[in-house]
């Protein structure tokens, strides 16, 4: 059976109902997690559609087979951009270094072409006019991508890097939802550093009305330091593929999608990150001992 755009399990992100509020809120709802969409059009690195009215809850929705609601990403963060020209081969991506990156938002990819700056939330060319209509896909598992006409044509022609170096998961382990940052450990010969560039496996596309490339994030299983968090986590691309999954044979690819991540870490942050609108340092800041991210 092949799934459409709209059964395939992917989140999706639409920001044009009611009012929602920042992860842990009240309003969301029972067994996802809050997405906050872009309400800052003013800043360089803000949503590149406006955002009218309050964020969304995204819907996930699940393909054909599934029978439950996975967590998903929900932000991640680039909090150094100095190594990415050496690591990438790519320019240095214009703007400042992200913290807190929400749907909707802009944010550096790389691609067969290069260095290219992208919305988070792929949005099928053929989707609305000028690009602003939705749903856009923000993640999917990556077994998905054979059943689903849109991230298949992604996967074999508009591979991506999306580059990072952690994402947000809010972990409910009680009355309110704790956010963690997930990230792979520093590198020892640079102290002072929490964390190291690494590379989500994306699939982007390029609207045919306004020229906006849009790209996803895509998932599979979960490592053992995420599971006791959520059974999906974003797939890491090793730094020997990346250039094999911009724009090497399909089946290299694929083999690419399997190898869990390793040397990563959890640290329990402030919930100064629930908000869109903080986008600095304090967003990833460790609660109490940072030697206690390691016990997760």
């Amino acid at each position: 059976m092949t799934a459409t755009l709209d059964t395939v399990y992917a989140t999706t992100a639409d920001a044009t109902t009611r009012g929602a509020r920042g992860p842990g809120s009240r309003r969301a709802a029972t067994g996802a997690r809050q997405l906050g969409a872009a309400t800052s059009a003013g800043r360089d690195h803000a949503s590149a559609t406006h955002v009218s009215g309050a964020a969304r809850q995204p819907s996930p929705v699940m393909a054909p087979g599934n029978a439950s609601l996975l967590p998903m990403i929900e932000r991640y963060s680039l909090t150094s951009l100095d190594d990415i020209p050496a690591i990438f081969g790519v320019e240095l991506p214009a703007g400042p270094p992200r913290f807190n990156i929400a749907p909707l938002q802009l944010a550096p990819i790389c691609t067969a072409n290069g260095l290219v700056t992208a919305r988070w939330g792929l949005l099928p060319p053929w989707r609305g006019h000028g690009g602003k209509r939705g749903p856009h896909i923000l993640h999917a598992l990556v077994d998905t991508v054979d059943s689903t006409p849109v991230l298949r044509n992604a996967f074999t022609s508009q591979r991506c890097l999306v580059l990072a170096d952690g994402y947000f998961l809010w972990h409910r382990a009680g009355r309110k939802p704790q956010p963690m940052w997930l990230h792979p450990t520093a590198d020892p010969a640079r102290p002072g550093t929490r964390s190291r560039i690494i590379a989500f496996a994306g699939v982007a596309a390029t609207h045919r009305d306004d020229g906006q490339p849009s790209f996803a994030i895509l998932l599979g299983p979960a490592s053992p330091l995420v599971a006791p968090l959520a059974p999906t986590m974003p797939i890491v691309i090793p730094p020997d593929g990346y250039a094999a999954w911009r724009s090497g044979p399909r089946d290299r690819a694929v083999a690419l999608t399997t190898a869990p991540p390793v040397g990563w870490r959890v640290d329990p942050v402030s919930t100064w990150v629930n908000s869109v609108d903080h986008d600095d340092p304090r967003c990833v800041e460790p609660l109490g001992n940072p030697a206690q991210g390691e016990l997760f």
